[in-house]
């Protein structure tokens, strides 16, 4: 059931470089560049320089997508 109840609820932003569209899937992500919350940590691990599959400039796309409440911590996952 679409939105139902769920156990997990994962998102496949990117699979290396495909692109892809399908009834079950699409990648990217099709909601990826207006999410600030997958956008700015994208940012943090491959660079803001990083081009999508789909051809989209993530530094463009941090340009139209404000960070605004987004809030940095200091995590890390080593022991």
């Amino acid at each position: 059931q679409r939105w139902g109840p769920r156990t997990l609820d994962l998102d496949l932003l990117l699979f290396g470089d495909l692109v892809m569209t399908t009834p079950q899937l699409t990648l990217p992500h099709p909601q990826m560049h207006l999410r600030n919350f997958v956008l700015y940590p994208l940012r943090e691990v491959c660079g803001a320089n990083m081009q999508l599959p789909n051809g989209s400039d993530l530094a463009t796309l941090l340009t139209t997508c404000p960070a605004d409440g987004l809030v940095k911590t200091e995590h890390s996952l080593a022991g």
